[in-house]
């Protein structure tokens, strides 16, 4: 599915552990509770998708965009990550800016360059390390 064109797709509690989805445009989805444990996410497009509680552990989502998506008249929907697993993911230059991450597990998640200016989330979910690396709001 790498590559393609899934945008608005509807797939709740939906596994796709291990599959390649690079480059995938999966823009204001529906994800919630889904597996994405294991996947291949690099440069996918997730604008405005709800992710609520999904299974992302050790997903490589380098350079992921999970920004919010726009329209017009100024309109914005922003991406869900409300208590997703995130452990152990790779998220380098992922863009989550104004994300809900409110309840999201990072434990062993690696941030390096990661864009989180204006996400929602408790900076005690992210360890020393992890501070240091992501961009964040000063």
């Amino acid at each position: 599915l790498g590559r393609y064109t899934l945008t608005a797709s509807r797939a709740q509690n939906t596994i796709f552990q291990g599959m390649n989805l690079i480059g995938a445009q999966m823009q204001s989805s529906d994800f919630r509770k889904s597996d994405f444990r294991d996947c291949k996410l690099n440069e996918i497009d997730l604008r405005g998708s709800k992710l609520n509680g999904a299974k992302m552990s050790r997903a490589n989502m380098t350079k992921a965009n999970l920004a919010p998506l726009f329209f017009a008249n100024n309109l914005q929907i922003v991406t869900d990550l409300s208590n997703a697993d995130l452990s152990f993911a790779d998220l380098s230059g992922c863009n989550l800016q104004k994300a809900i991450l409110t309840g999201a597990n990072f434990e062993g998640a690696i941030l390096s360059k990661t864009k989180l200016h204006g996400a929602i989330f408790d900076i005690s979910q992210l360890d020393d390390t992890q501070k240091k690396s992501a961009f964040m709001d000063a």
